[in-house]
């Protein structure tokens, strides 16, 4: 009977969880993550295999391989709910102890064959990373530092730190992969890989936005811009307002630099064909000096301005 008391505490509290806005982020219904419903227009360009195909990392808890394995769909889906849930708290309440096991639990589920858990886990997962990841890029240690004699205090923040980065960069895989996959088979199925890619593409903004000088934010980039074309017009607005806000939040301007050259490198290879979205997200960019110049420089403002006006002049080219 205690034991079964206990199950039922867990179970309660994995349910409040979910609906705190720390691992489902205001704004989110359940409609967005189901979203089974959506006009299809999806064909991007890249072919990445499909996230419902994608096995499941190795070291998954023997107990979340059970819980994947349930037939009927509303109970496997509230419990690995409650799974990822736990998992989150883990993971927040003490991070340096649960980063290994937490991250490997919820991407375990963001590569599960259900298009709801997958977009649960992935919006779980960016909730946990933006809480968890530092305002500073983490370094990896060099073979003498390694070699060096080091406090507890210093060797337990260097194995936290690298335990994060890779879990991050195994994070990112994913959410490529479910931004870019191309549906296929029937047409719900093909629904909620759009539906999946939507949520994916927002959970990568969010990342850039909130972390523009951490570690792997270029990639995020080169991701990122060309979806500014995408055919779905809700993927091309969430990318465009990711670009413009970046632009507004980034006060260190070295993401913002290389965003607006890699906008400005889309524009020109498509022959500035591209919705005026992509060229309005750049509107906001401010010119002033956000850093010192160095001597007969003219500093990342000045540099901005250089290639927003030489893309104007590329656009104003091609109008004539």
């Amino acid at each position: 009977a205690d034991e079964g008391k206990g199950v039922d505490t867990a179970v309660a509290s994995a349910q409040s969880l979910l609906q705190q806005e720390a691992f489902v982020p205001a704004g989110t219904t359940d409609r967005q993550i189901c979203e089974e419903d959506v006009n299809l227009q999806f064909a991007p360009t890249l072919t990445v295999t499909n996230t419902s195909q994608c096995t499941c990392p190795a070291g998954l808890p023997p107990a979340l391989l059970s819980l994947m394995s349930i037939s009927e769909q509303s109970a496997r889906r509230d419990a690995l709910k409650q799974q990822m849930a736990l998992a989150a708290q883990h993971l927040l309440a003490e991070p340096d102890k649960h980063v290994g096991p937490g991250l490997r639990l919820l991407l375990g589920c963001a590569t599960d064959s259900d298009g709801y858990v997958v977009r649960l886990a992935l919006l779980s997962c960016v909730a946990v990373f933006k809480d968890l990841l530092p305002g500073y890029r983490i370094r990896t240690a060099t073979q003498d530092e390694q070699e060096m004699r080091v406090s507890k205090e210093v060797a337990a923040l260097r194995d936290f730190e690298q335990s994060l980065l890779k879990g991050y960069q195994a994070f990112l895989k994913t959410l490529l992969a479910a931004a870019t996959a191309k549906p296929s088979g029937s047409s719900s199925s093909s629904s909620s890989v759009l539906a999946t890619a939507r949520v994916a593409v927002r959970c990568m903004g969010q990342l850039l936005v909130a972390r523009p000088g951490f570690n792997y934010s270029s990639d995020l980039l080169q991701a990122l811009v060309p979806l500014m074309v995408h055919p779905d017009s809700q993927i091309q607005q969430t990318t465009c307002d990711t670009i413009k806000q970046l632009l507004l939040e980034d006060l260190q301007g070295t993401t913002s630099l290389e965003a607006v050259q890699l906008v400005a490198d889309l524009v020109r290879k498509r022959k500035c064909s591209v919705p005026p979205l992509v060229v309005s997200s750049l509107l906001v960019a401010r010119f002033e000096q956000v850093t010192p110049t160095a001597q007969g420089g003219e500093g990342i403002g000045g540099k901005v301005r250089t290639v927003v006006v030489q893309l104007a002049l590329c656009i104003a080219g091609y109008s004539q």
